[in-house]
């Protein structure tokens, strides 16, 4: 959540209705009416509640206090790890129509996930927790901790990572298949570089020598035998991607994926 809010933006969204008012002073204690109400907004706001009381910008706990009649301060004696805070969630989830998240929700939001276009194009991991909470937030339930967030994108990623992989793989003749292994050979002579590392390097200036070698390597690539069809559908931002994976590599490290990644 960010910390600096204008005026403007407060009255847009951290405004308390009527109805929300009654709610919250439905609560016998300043500090409790202070807290639901901060929380209450929070979660409207966000789809998810705040980890910490530093989580929230105080600019927007004097706002909400101010409507409810409550100084600011009286936030510093909730207890936001207590039995209290449990119920304040549970009553806010009720009357938003929100419910607790479980394991199988985490699980069907992993799959999701796995198959969201948006991995082709940004595997930025900020855009993807919004995302992550968005849907959340649209199902109207509550989102598990930032935690398992991470571990639901991580699970994603490697999930349509590992289907690409293996339909790639599936196109691959098997001779196809010995030519690419033959890259990674370590049988070269001393002095010389790896076939791989050969083809990974960059072309250089437009010297005779280097535009003979450009050829060679082109050359070398055609008599692999690729499918012309071998990443239709796969967008050129997710192929950098690998490429960038792959030029960080050496060869011990590629050798050792299991086939449908090494290849």
């Amino acid at each position: 959540m960010k910390q600096q809010w204008t005026s403007e933006e407060l009255l847009a969204s951290w405004m308390l209705t009527d109805t929300e008012k009654t709610l919250i002073n439905g609560y016998h204690t300043n500090p409790n009416r202070l807290a639901f109400g901060t929380l209450f907004k929070c979660f409207q706001n966000e789809g998810k509640f705040p980890q910490r009381k530093q989580d929230i910008s105080p600019v927007i706990v004097e706002h909400i206090g101010q409507q409810l009649h409550v100084p600011k301060t009286v936030l510093d004696f909730y207890n936001w790890t207590g039995r209290t805070t449990k119920r304040h969630r549970v009553h806010i989830r009720q009357f938003l129509g929100f419910r607790a998240g479980t394991v199988a929700d985490a699980t069907k939001i992993t799959a999701w996930l796995s198959s969201h276009p948006l991995l082709d194009e940004n595997r930025q991991f900020d855009r993807l927790k919004e995302i992550v909470y968005e849907r959340y937030r649209e199902l109207k339930i509550e989102p598990p901790s930032p935690g398992s967030v991470e571990r639901i994108i991580r699970s994603a990623v490697r999930s349509a990572d590992q289907r690409l992989y293996t339909k790639v793989l599936e196109k691959l003749p098997p001779e196809t298949q010995v030519k690419l292994d033959a890259l990674l050979s370590e049988n070269v002579p001393p002095g010389n570089n790896s076939l791989l590392f050969d083809l990974k390097s960059e072309a250089g200036a437009a010297t005779l020598e280097n535009v003979f070698e450009a050829i060679a390597k082109l050359e070398r690539i055609r008599s692999l035998w690729l499918p012309s069809d071998l990443f239709a559908g796969v967008s050129r931002k997710r192929l950098l991607w690998y490429k960038r994976r792959i030029a960080v590599e050496d060869l011990s490290e590629i050798r050792r994926h299991p086939p449908q990644v090494r290849y």
